[in-house]
């Protein structure tokens, strides 16, 4: 995830107008060398990409307002170059949205395209405050957005109009972010949530997600957003990546629809079985590949050594705080938090 722009120049607000007590200036948000960053993209592709079959490198500009010109045409170069896909965060939260584009471009996502970046390389996290214009260039471009309803929710930043990127064929793929702003990584808890959460907004019940719709959004749309073609359906050809749920309990007493139980209404999410490219890698419930509880062990341990050596960024990060969130309260929604969709 790179970018070469400094904070302040991220978040609309010229640094002259940042309190002193936000440490707007401080040496620990100094952007990295555009140059640095993609000779460093490049290493990591050469060393990691393609590594044990399952390894691949994408191009990851962090957010388009968060990068230059000058670095994001060179990321799509790159992509074209290495044949990689490009991943990016795109109008996530309320004061993204009130970020002015460059010079010339309606909005970020023609941003985006004049650089180069909109084509089916490209997959977008979040999406909460794109337009209606901007919906209609994703879909026409083949540009997947990655939905990420718990971490939308779990950081304040909206909820996405998923019924909206639907019905303009918007290709979407479904997602958890980052343990750290998204709570798991659970992708079930993340298939309820895109099931259910957008019900209130539209009115016609034939036109809600089901968990067989949202079951596609996790499997065979994910495999697409990246790259892999030979995944994310069963059927003969394909990996053999599998993940089985042990359905002899309560929940799935009505043997109805196992799937709806699933989703809906389990609240054990714990495959029985997993295999990854027809190797077993979960046997009863047991990691068979490493020691998982020597690994739990060893992150505590990590955890804390990333805690002490990141003190002074936090110590910044608290000063900036106060600033940001009032930056954030006072932006204003390009619309309503959820419309309702007659």
């Amino acid at each position: 995830m790179i970018s070469d722009l400094a904070l302040p120049d991220t978040v609309g607000v010229p640094t002259g107008q940042w309190p002193a007590a936000s440490h707007a200036n401080s040496p620990a948000f100094l952007p990295a060398n555009a140059n640095d960053l993609l000779a460093g993209t490049e290493e990591l592709h050469r060393t990691w990409h393609g590594r044990n079959g399952r390894i691949s490198v994408f191009l990851g500009p962090s957010a388009p307002q968060r990068c230059s010109t000058g670095l994001l045409e060179r990321c799509a170069e790159l992509a074209e170059k290495l044949d990689v896909g490009v991943h990016t965060h795109l109008l996530e939260t309320r004061a993204q949205a009130a970020v002015p584009p460059p010079p010339g471009a309606r909005s970020w996502v023609g941003h985006l395209r004049s650089v180069g970046l909109l084509s089916p390389r490209l997959s977008v996290a979040h999406g909460v405050w794109l337009d209606g214009e901007d919906m209609a260039d994703l879909a026409e471009s083949g540009v997947t957005i990655v939905h990420n309803p718990q971490s939308n929710l779990q950081l304040g930043s909206g909820i996405a109009e998923l019924g909206q990127w639907r019905s303009r064929n918007v290709p979407v793929a479904l997602g958890t972010d980052g343990v750290n702003c998204g709570g798991s990584m659970d992708m079930l808890s993340s298939m309820r949530l895109a099931a259910i959460l957008h019900r209130p907004g539209q009115p016609d019940p034939a036109r809600w997600e089901s968990a067989w719709s949202v079951l596609e959004l996790a499997t065979r749309a994910g495999a697409h957003a990246l790259a892999l073609a030979d995944a994310g359906t069963l059927r003969t050809g394909m990996k053999a990546d599998l993940s089985v749920f042990d359905i002899r309990t309560s929940t799935f007493a009505t043997h109805e629809d196992p799937l709806a139980s699933l989703v809906f209404s389990s609240y054990d999410h714990r495959a029985r079985w997993v295999m990854v490219g027809g190797r077993l890698v979960v046997d009863d419930g047991v990691v068979t590949t490493v020691d998982e509880h020597a690994i739990v062990a060893e992150a505590a341990e990590v955890h804390q050594h990333l805690l002490r050596r990141n003190d002074k960024y936090a110590e910044v990060a608290r000063a900036q705080q106060a600033f940001l969130t009032r930056v954030s309260a006072e932006a204003t929604p390009p619309r309503e938090i959820m419309p309702f969709r007659r």
